[in-house]
C-alpha cells in the first residue's frame, strides 16, 4: 500500500514511486494548498504539497568528474557523426526495386 505521507522526496524520489507524469505534474503545483484530481499509474490523487525546497547548486570540485565525462562522451559522439558522415559520402547506395517474383527466383537459386 501507498504512504499517506512522503516527506522531503526529491523529483526522482517522487518520479520512481509514482511514474514520470505524476512528478512532472507535482512540480508543477504551488505549495500551501491542495490539489487534484492528479494522475498517476496507481490512479487519481488529491495532493497537499507543504513546501518546495529548490537543492543547493552543486560544488563544482563535487561535479567536475561527471562534467569531464560527459564533455567526453558527446564529443566522442560528435567525432563518430562526422567519420561516418565522411564515409557515407565516399559510397554511393542503389536500392533497386524488385518485384515477389525476383525474390522467389533468387531464393530457389540459392537452394541446393
Amino acid at each position: 500500500m501507498l504512504q499517506n505521507y512522503y516527506p522531503e522526496n526529491t523529483h526522482v524520489d517522487i518520479q520512481k514511486q509514482f511514474g514520470s507524469g505524476f512528478a512532472k505534474s507535482v512540480a508543477d503545483l504551488s505549495p500551501g494548498q491542495w490539489h487534484g484530481p492528479v494522475l498517476s499509474g496507481y490512479g487519481v490523487h488529491l495532493v497537499y504539497v507543504h513546501s518546495r525546497n529548490e537543492p543547493p547548486a552543486p560544488v563544482f570540485a563535487e561535479v567536475r568528474e561527471r562534467v569531464a565525462q560527459d564533455w567526453k562522451d558527446d564529443r566522442r559522439e560528435t567525432l563518430n557523426e562526422q567519420f561516418y558522415a565522411s564515409l557515407r559520402d565516399r559510397y554511393t547506395i542503389v536500392i533497386e526495386a524488385t518485384t515477389e517474383d525476383d525474390n522467389i527466383a533468387a531464393i530457389q537459386e540459392q537452394t541446393p
